[in-house]
């Protein structure tokens, strides 16, 4: 995908959707360090687990993954690939930020919700001014 359409999709949409972007390796690669990495979550966090939870945080911390999963993971997220997915959105430099997995409730009842970070470090009206002065992308 050329980066103006990247762009252009983007301010469009709020999105950008690129099918087979990842190959069958990677993908398979992401599917076992992160069930690994949520099996384990999950025996530390029951409880939290089936009261609310719907997102893991510290996917890549060094307690969390083996250091063989953690380079796996970093050379996808921090492959030129991606780079040049990012570039386009972010043409002042894109920084890394964190590693979350988001999941369904174990409650069936409980709604299931993706957030940003930044929507519980301000007020209604200072998150409305950060949204538009950054640019968070996350995939």
């Amino acid at each position: 995908m050329a980066s103006e359409d990247i762009a252009t999709q983007y301010e469009q949409s709020g999105f950008v959707y690129q099918p087979a972007f990842l190959d069958q390796h990677e993908l398979e690669q992401l599917r076992r360090i992160t069930a690994r990495f949520h099996q384990h979550w999950l025996q530390e966090n029951q409880n939290f687990y089936r009261q609310r939870a719907i997102n893991s945080a510290y996917l890549t911390h060094a307690e969390r993954i083996s250091d063989e999963d953690r380079q796996a993971m970093f050379s996808i997220i921090g492959s030129a690939r991606m780079a040049s997915m990012v570039k386009p959105l972010l043409p002042d430099g894109a920084a890394f930020m964190n590693t979350q997995l988001f999941f369904d409730p174990h409650n069936p009842q409980q709604k299931n919700y993706w957030h940003r970070d930044t929507q519980y470090l301000y007020s209604p009206e200072e998150e409305q001014a950060q949204l538009g002065s950054t640019r968070v992308l996350h995939y």
